[in-house]
């Protein structure tokens, strides 16, 4: 049996949100070979102004790292956001854009929200006087503070500049760690904000969801519509079957071992069916459950600053022996012993 593809670069990103850096670097903001990192990275730079070109979330995330780290600049993904043109993000963000209101505009951004980004998590929520817009990145993609701020910072602009709305009264809410000089935050985003949290999240009056946009087309509206259920529908028909019982493994691990029937019954078939196509792929259901584990174990230990027990629990082992058990068997070391490994080779 083949060795499975990475799952983490199965979470994709429209190329053009990397359109930015080489903005930057046309600028003169930053005087550093993107090239050459990206190249290291596994992407091609030439691809980055291109909205139909799909690129690993995961190593895109990673080099807005590291151009954080070589620039030195903590507040790199939020500068970066001011690059980034319009256009950019293709029908999507004509989408968005062309909305007759914020409400609207909000329920296209989170319906279609997979052909610009795959998360996690992606939800417009209303309770009371309070409209929520929350996401969250895979877990497997556990280094992305500076792609967060990105985000973060791209909302934010794109709605004060197409409605005019004060996002000052909002909240932000980030799973990142609080930064170390948060004046730039605030000028970008709100002044109200809160970091460590367990989602990304931005907070507004609901009453804002009403407000017109005075950009407002409805035909392109209609079109971009229909044009993003066109290519929905073609990623789900790519989507093969091993990949997407990994990610449903991936998000119900840490509540324990799902079992075949669990995963049979989401996929939408019997137990005997998928044990059967299973097979004529080469793997099984144990397969996948340890495959999925394995990698997920590697990148908590290298880039998470979680106790290795709490790893252990997230993926959905019992009892930290069971962890150290399995990852002797993966790595022939101790998750200890990996992370001191991974972390060393992460420096060189």
């Amino acid at each position: 049996m083949s060795k499975p593809p990475q799952l983490a670069d199965r979470f994709e990103v429209a190329a053009s949100l990397g359109a930015s850096l080489l903005a930057m670097a046309r600028d003169r903001d930053i005087d550093i070979d993107i090239d050459s990192i990206a190249r290291s990275m596994g992407l091609s730079t030439s691809s980055f102004n291109d909205f139909s070109t799909r690129i690993s979330l995961d190593r895109l995330c990673r080099l807005f790292e590291s151009l954080a780290i070589i620039s030195g600049d903590p507040a790199f993904g939020l500068k970066a956001a001011d690059h980034l043109e319009p256009g950019s993000t293709g029908i999507y963000g004509y989408g968005m854009l062309s909305a007759p209101t914020l409400a609207e505009s909000l329920s296209f951004a989170v319906r279609h929200h997979r052909l610009l980004m795959e998360t996690q998590h992606c939800a417009i929520v209303v309770k009371g006087e309070i409209a929520r817009l929350e996401w969250s990145l895979p877990a497997l993609i556990v280094r992305h503070d500076q792609f967060t701020d990105y985000f973060a910072a791209l909302f934010a602009a794109r709605y004060r500049g197409l409605l005019g709305l004060n996002l000052r009264a909002a909240r932000f809410l980030l799973q990142r760690p609080p930064p170390a000089a948060l004046g730039l935050y605030r000028r970008k985003l709100a002044t109200n904000l809160r970091f460590g949290e367990p989602m990304n999240a931005i907070e507004f009056p609901a009453s804002l969801m009403a407000t017109p946009n005075p950009k407002a087309d409805a035909r392109l509206h209609r079109l971009m519509e229909e044009q993003c259920n066109k290519q929905a529908e073609l990623k789900v028909e790519n989507d093969d079957l091993q990949t997407r019982i990994r990610l449903f493994l991936l998000q119900n691990l840490s509540a324990g071992e799902p079992t075949l029937e669990h995963v049979a019954r989401h996929m939408g078939m019997s137990e005997r069916t998928l044990q059967r196509r299973l097979a004529e792929a080469g793997t099984s259901h144990n397969d996948l459950i340890d495959q999925t584990r394995c990698e997920w174990a590697r990148r908590l230990l290298r880039d998470s600053e979680r106790s290795i027990s709490d790893i252990g629990y997230e993926l959905g082992f019992s009892q930290p022996s069971a962890f150290t058990r399995s990852t002797r068997r993966w790595f022939g070391r101790s998750p200890s012993e990996l992370r001191r490994e991974l972390r060393s080779s992460s420096r060189h």
